[in-house]
């Protein structure tokens, strides 16, 4: 385990259509990442050759051989320069095959090892081959460095396995014109991972202005939207951006870091990012996308687009009862206003440290509140969901129940329990997605949104919308996490907080559009509305649950049919998975 710290240089840059070129724009910046005193250096996605090809046999004869010149060249400017670089480029097969390759070369100017691109975007898939192999992870005297590339990081599955494998360190490649790589899916992949994430764009247009007249009007881009934007970062294990280079520059941005760092995953108060997983109940994401209930069993009832309203509500710990009925005025206020699903914070009529303490009498005390929402829903003609204490069998669970105007109709059992609420409850057995008049709605509550197999197992089961009741405690959730959520699943949430959370943050409604969109610069974007912080109010929001159902976002570029659940094992535990039942439930 490194315990030094460790200067890491990221570049941006413009790549053309000369492999020459490009190769010496690589080794000027080696030396001069290697005057700077760094220990490595990153290069973007693509380095040989900037990707318009004519044809499958151009890509081949641009590509490089792994073993030829133009990567020994690189190895021997490492050498010389005393100096690890990492770069990728278009890598030769036997003929015509071209693999998405990653390069790691130690001082001494040797090939570490190559990692090949998971999951291909785009035009990628005509001419680029995906790798078979699940991924690796290098144990070297600079930490141990794993590798997500583009696309791959844009889904959550190969970062999520690196980390699991130990990575203190995920170097990210990009060939990309979406400002939201730099902007959400770099930045929430360290911290929910708990690594350091560096990652190097290209900078200036993604192919040089004379080939990009066929591009523009290919996909009918305006023309400053085909600019790679640069924007290469280093992030710490919190989310935090340490550096980050500008946009449309070309630099190179330094920080100096300490790998050992990455090596703590706890979250104070909560748990821990990696060691709180429940793999024995994440067998779905080991599922053949041909075998999950989104293929199997889709959701199929035709949803017109409806307002949500995620409540956040303030507890007074002496006066519980105006608590309740503050939180049933909020409800109905919603109602009235045309909310036709409304989602209740994590625990509202409880304030901290009030459940663990009397927890026979929170369920008591749930139980009132469960006839009172009942109630509503039924008066008012609309769907409620709210967290509340459940008492079965002996044993209290965080249970997150979701009322239809007819009834309660689905419970979910908190999966994922942070160390406080472990002293009196039991974790639920598997994720919860039913059929409604509304779409099909999953649900979530409090801790389970820091982990991403959770929001991703509802995806996997053919849930429109995410109803997901909560408390911010952790400050990149409600600004990354909850974003990336509904991002990388192509779906919307409903996310109703504490006006008293930690984290001051108001409750959020996050909505995935309907594909296909006009390209913005955004791969996958969403929309997002936000409460005030700290009052006690909601947020409202249109909500088109079939707009999720189609999880396109370029085309042969695919949120759910381009994940490889075959490379990741790592997230599942092989003995337990086929035990693991995830609840599809009918109404």
């Amino acid at each position: 385990m490194s315990s030094r710290r460790v200067t890491i240089a990221t570049t941006q840059y413009e790549v053309g259509f000369d492999r020459e070129a490009n190769l010496l724009a690589i080794l000027q910046r080696i030396d001069e990442a290697a005057d700077h005193g760094a220990d490595l250096v990153l290069f973007p996605e693509f380095t040989n050759h900037a990707t318009w090809y004519r044809d499958q046999d151009h890509c081949w004869e641009v590509a490089v051989d792994e073993d030829g010149p133009w990567v020994g060249a690189i190895r021997e400017r490492a050498k010389a320069r005393r100096i690890w670089v990492a770069f990728n480029a278009a890598t030769r097969g036997p003929r015509p095959t071209v693999y998405d390759q990653n390069y790691l070369i130690n001082r001494q100017g040797e090939l570490v090892g190559t990692v090949r691109k998971k999951v291909l975007i785009g035009s990628e898939n005509d001419f680029m081959t995906k790798d078979d192999v699940e991924p690796e992870v290098f144990d070297t005297e600079l930490g141990r460095i794993g590798f997500t590339t583009c696309m791959d990081g844009v889904l959550p599955e190969t970062a999520r396995t690196v980390a699991v494998k130990g990575a203190q360190i995920i170097l990210d490649s990009l060939n990309s014109h979406a400002r939201d790589e730099g902007a959400l899916h770099v930045p929430v992949r360290a911290a929910e991972n708990g690594v350091f994430l560096v990652s190097s764009c290209k900078s200036g247009p993604l192919i040089p202005w004379e080939a990009a007249g066929e591009l523009i009007a290919r996909r009918g881009i305006k023309p400053h939207l085909i600019n790679t934007p640069g924007e290469s970062q280093i992030v710490s294990p919190r989310g935090e951006v340490i550096a980050k280079g500008g946009f449309l520059t070309d630099e190179i941005v330094y920080a100096t870091i300490d790998p050992s760092e990455a090596d703590e995953k706890r979250l104070p108060g909560l748990g821990d990012l990696l060691a709180d997983r429940r793999p024995e109940v994440y067998g779905l994401l080991a599922v053949p996308n041909d075998h999950l209930p989104l293929v199997t069993r889709p959701s199929s009832v035709e949803v017109a687009p409806f307002l949500a309203a995620a409540l956040q509500t303030v507890c007074d710990p002496a006066n519980v009862e105006m608590t309740v009925l503050r939180g049933l005025d909020l409800i109905e206020e919603a109602a009235d206003r045309g909310a036709k699903l409304i989602v209740l914070p994590e625990l509202f009529p409880f304030a901290d440290g009030a459940v663990p303490a009397n927890p026979t009498g929170a369920a008591r005390r749930s139980r009132e509140v469960e006839e009172a929402i009942g109630e509503i829903a039924a008066e008012r003609n609309v769907f409620v969901v709210a967290s509340l204490v459940e008492e079965a069998a002996g044993r209290f669970f965080h249970t997150t129940t979701l009322w239809s105007p007819e009834g309660a109709m689905a419970r979910y059992r908190q999966m994922h329990l942070r160390e406080p609420d472990r002293r009196w409850a039991t974790a639920g057995e598997g994720p919860v997605a039913v059929d409604t008049a509304l779409g099909r709605i999953g649900l979530l509550a409090g801790y389970d949104g820091i982990f991403p197999e959770a929001a991703r197992l509802l995806a996997l089961l053919g849930a429109d919308l995410i109803a997901y009741s909560t408390c911010w405690r952790v400050a990149w959730e409600p600004k990354l996490g909850i974003r990336e959520r509904a991002a990388e699943n192509h779906l919307s949430i409903v996310a109703a907080s504490r006006a008293d959370a930690p984290v001051a943050r108001g409750s959020v409604i996050v909505t995935a559009p309907r594909f296909p969109t006009p390209w913005r610069g955004r791969l996958n974007p969403v929309d997002v509305a936000e409460a005030s912080p700290e009052l006690e109010t909601f947020v409202l929001q249109t909500v088109d649950p079939t707009a999720s159902r189609n999880k396109v976002m370029l085309p042969q570029t695919d949120a759910i049919f381009n994940r490889r659940a075959e490379l990741h094992g790592p997230l599942v535990d092989p003995a337990r998975a086929a035990r693991s039942a995830p609840v599809l439930e009918s109404p």
